[in-house]
């Protein structure tokens, strides 16, 4: 269970809930101040919520009183953000704005760098990012305009009192990939929601093995080619490859635990504990006689193992919840796949399935076809798809190689631009870019 500590709302937010508190904290959030350059200016942009391009947070009075051992202490800033004009023409090249970010303490200080994405927007700065009480957080050398809508300061506990709570760390998927696995609240994996989309929420795992048995079945079961729609037993899939890292909506998860409950099909403990998890944060709904409906968003998973491959596993995989939240990013990937000429699309298919996902489920078709794209800069894609998997894919369908050498001759752009063309409507409606999920990266001095 949180605890919310409710610093201030600004701007145009609503007023932010209260939870349960003791006097001392009470008296420590009248202490609390954002500052800019006077104390007029700031009480004024607090009140009107005007244009800034920097803030400063005096924390000295609240994080003096952290048990850095029992509580995880964060910084919740929410802020709105609007491209200038210049951004906002049809044919602005991909930008992300950036600002500084620093958390002060009496001898040490961590520093970041923050990507604005455009609308509202919400950051999570974990304090304890600073071995010692942060005195203060500065946000400066701004390249854009933003408004400052509310802040506060959660403090989660240090410990949980059991495997099953579903309490997710609220991170940056930047944050996620750098969080010390010491700090972890289980012993074995932890569980984050993406800042940006809270819907999804994203498993880091200590070993593949741990991962294979919460997620392998449900990979079979919801994108294998000969295979989907089938539970298969442990025995089954003792020899079998799953995945090293996954992604799954609230329909593909619903749809799993649900033709369980009917198979009475054994699950592991760790299937369990899934299900556990996400009908707790309402992915999935449970509904009469085992039947379970999707809610909003999905989850994402990765390991601390294969270190060297972590930033782009997770970067696919966000890809794929991106994919799930934003509909009209969705929606085009989809106009764009039946664009696609009938050789090009035969291809996809082809390479999907010596990827071994089913080729004739379309919405996966789709999903993977903007994932592997968009895995890494645009400008990357032709070399990353023909010197990785073309070749593998001739020796693989040598029956084939005929013709794949054929479509790469007639279509000498097939990956570069629509990897160009999806990249430029991934960022106009969500500010990330192919090959770039991380909103908040710490500057490594």
């Amino acid at each position: 269970m949180s605890v919310l500590l409710v610093l201030m709302s600004c701007g145009d937010s609503e007023a932010l809930p209260e939870s349960t508190t003791d006097e001392s904290t009470t008296e420590a959030q009248a202490e609390i101040e954002t500052e800019t350059e006077t104390e007029t200016e700031t009480q004024a942009e607090t009140e009107t919520g005007e244009l800034r391009t920097e803030l400063q947070f005096d924390l000295r009075a609240v994080t003096a009183e952290f048990n850095m051992e029992q509580t995880v202490p964060i910084l919740r800033i929410e802020y709105d953000y609007t491209r200038p004009p210049a951004l906002r023409e049809a044919d602005a090249e991909p930008t992300v704005q950036a600002a500084h970010v620093e958390l002060r303490g009496a001898s040490e200080v961590v520093r970041y760098v923050l990507g604005f994405s455009p609308g509202r927007n919400t950051v999570h700065l974990h304090l304890h990012d600073l071995g010692e009480p942060v005195h203060e957080v500065l946000l400066t050398n701004s390249e854009a305009e933003f408004r400052l809508l509310s802040y506060e300061l959660i403090a989660l506990p240090r410990e949980l009192s059991r495997s099953d709570i579903a309490e997710p760390i609220p991170a940056d998927l930047g944050q996620i990939i750098d969080y010390p696995q010491g700090r972890w609240r289980r012993e074995e994996f932890e569980l984050f929601s993406w800042s940006a989309y809270p819907e999804i929420y994203v498993l880091d795992f200590g070993r593949l093995t741990l991962q294979t048995a919460f997620l392998k079945r449900l990979s079979f079961f919801v994108e294998k080619d000969g295979s989907r729609g089938t539970l298969l037993t442990n025995a089954e899939l003792e020899d079998r490859h799953g995945w090293n890292a996954h992604n799954y909506s609230a329909s593909g998860l619903a749809n799993f635990f649900t033709a369980a409950a009917a198979q009475d099909f054994p699950l592991n403990p760790e299937e369990e504990l899934l299900r556990t998890l996400m009908l707790a944060r309402g992915v999935i709904l449970g509904g009469s006689e085992g039947v379970y409906t999707p809610g909003p968003g999905g989850v994402i998973s990765f390991s601390r193992e294969l270190p060297h491959l972590r930033r782009v596993f997770l970067t696919h995989e966000a890809m794929h919840g991106l994919f799930y939240m934003e509909d009209e990013f969705r929606d085009y990937i989809f106009e764009y796949w039946e664009g696609l000429s009938n050789e090009e699309r035969r291809f996809w298919r082809s390479f999907f399935q010596y990827r071994s996902f089913d080729p004739e489920y379309e919405y996966l078709m789709v999903n993977e076809f903007q994932a592997y794209l968009l895995q890494q800069e645009p400008e990357r894609a032709t070399n990353y798809f023909t010197n990785t998997w073309v070749w593998r894919l001739r020796e693989a369908q040598p029956e084939d190689a005929a013709w794949v050498n054929e479509v790469l001759r007639n279509q000498p752009e097939m990956f570069s631009q629509p990897a160009h063309d999806l990249n430029r409507v991934l960022w106009r409606h969500s500010g990330y870019r192919g090959g770039d999920v991380l909103r908040l990266r710490r500057v490594v001095d």
